[in-house]
């Protein structure tokens, strides 16, 4: 005997609706064994991301990579501030240095520089030259290449002397004022 159209009907449509429910679940449980997977896969990753921050305070902790750890905050401390760091002061005023120690050619032709002297206020100089031409003319000349420089200015060479301690020269002492707001 056969089922009626009708019973026929329910019964595929009852089929069709077991069939939708069947896939509904088997996509719920895909998505959540998805979603517990991935929260395993990060938990994975914080515990290695832990790992990691805790090997770095213990390199930091290390007493001989303190050091290390006080550079990188005075990296970060400049990279704060508005105005040239004093690493890069220093380091523009000692390739002037080096350029004019190059410039020594003879017992006549010298530049000899000591008592390098920086702090927040002021720079000073002392030195001894051959020729005043090294202090004062030509764009090689100490007073232009300390010009150049926007953290410095009032650059003067207050006071030289002739021949002094059998230096047939002239010794000198340059200043100048430290202008801690010059942009980079």
């Amino acid at each position: 005997m056969g089922l009626s159209k009708a019973t026929q009907t329910w019964r595929n449509v009852f089929f069709l609706l077991t069939a939708a429910f069947i896939i509904e679940l088997w996509f719920l449980w895909f998505y959540h064994m998805r979603a517990y997977v991935q929260q395993r896969s990060n938990v994975a990753l914080d515990e290695q991301i832990q790992v990691q921050k805790d090997a770095n305070n213990q390199f930091y902790l290390n007493e001989n990579h303190k050091g290390f750890a006080e550079f990188l905050e005075v990296k970060e401390l400049e990279s704060k501030r508005t105005h040239l760091p004093w690493s890069t002061y220093i380091t523009k005023i000692l390739d002037i240095l080096n350029k004019l120690k190059s410039l020594n050619s003879g017992d006549e032709d010298f530049i000899l520089l000591s008592d390098f002297k920086v702090n927040l206020k002021e720079l000073s100089l002392n030195g001894a030259v051959g020729n005043l031409a090294y202090l004062y003319s030509g764009e090689d000349s100490l007073i232009n290449r300390f010009n150049e420089l926007e953290f410095l200015n009032n650059i003067t060479i207050r006071k030289y002397e002739r021949e002094v301690n059998n230096i047939k020269g002239f010794s000198f002492t340059l200043s100048a004022k430290v202008n801690n707001d010059a942009t980079r």
